[in-house]
């Protein structure tokens, strides 16, 4: 959905989606949208391809580590890698597995030294002060999701949203936000 947004701001955009969920796959093919069938951790697409690589909520799902190098290969000198995702606000935790789910949630002190061990540069991480609305009412609509939510009480869980913005490279000076 993401980068059907972009496109609806600059049509010129090629967005390459890489899901490996057969379903979505699905979808995204009934909606006539480029899919590669891969792990973000072994995309099968030439280096140096993308000025823009996107993890909208997703990047938990994999190695860290082996998703920021594929993202590195992928993008061309001074490409931008954009991450949104869940961040832990209780400094007391260093990761949050959500096993239900197969996903990772990590401090965004784990997020900026993955990308600096990986090559990249932080030009912004927003770790805004809010939270998300109460789980049962964004995912009312899937029952799946909601049996899932229900395995965890967002009481329990102290997640808010972080947005990092990474740059391929040195950032030559720049002020970093």
């Amino acid at each position: 959905q993401c980068g059907e947004l972009l496109k609806e701001i600059d049509p010129s955009l090629e967005v390459i989606n890489v899901v490996n969920d057969a379903g979505l796959i699905d979808y995204m093919n009934g909606k006539g949208r480029v899919c590669v069938n891969a792990s973000f951790e072994d995309v099968p697409l030439p280096s140096k391809i993308a000025d823009y690589v996107m993890c909208n909520e997703a990047i938990g799902h994999g190695d860290l580590d082996n998703v920021l190098q594929e993202a590195y290969r992928l993008l061309k000198t001074g490409g931008v890698m954009v991450i949104k995702d869940f961040s832990i606000t209780d400094v007391g935790k260093e990761k949050l597995d959500l096993e239900a789910w197969g996903y990772q949630a990590r401090q965004p002190s784990e997020f900026v030294a993955a990308a600096y061990r990986n090559g990249f540069s932080v030009q912004t991480l927003l770790h805004p002060p809010m939270y998300m609305r109460h789980w049962f009412d964004i995912i009312e609509a899937e029952q799946s999701a909601s049996d899932s939510a229900a395995l965890h009480d967002p009481k329990d869980l102290p997640l808010c949203m972080s947005l990092y913005r990474l740059v391929k490279g040195s950032l030559h000076g720049k002020s970093v936000n």
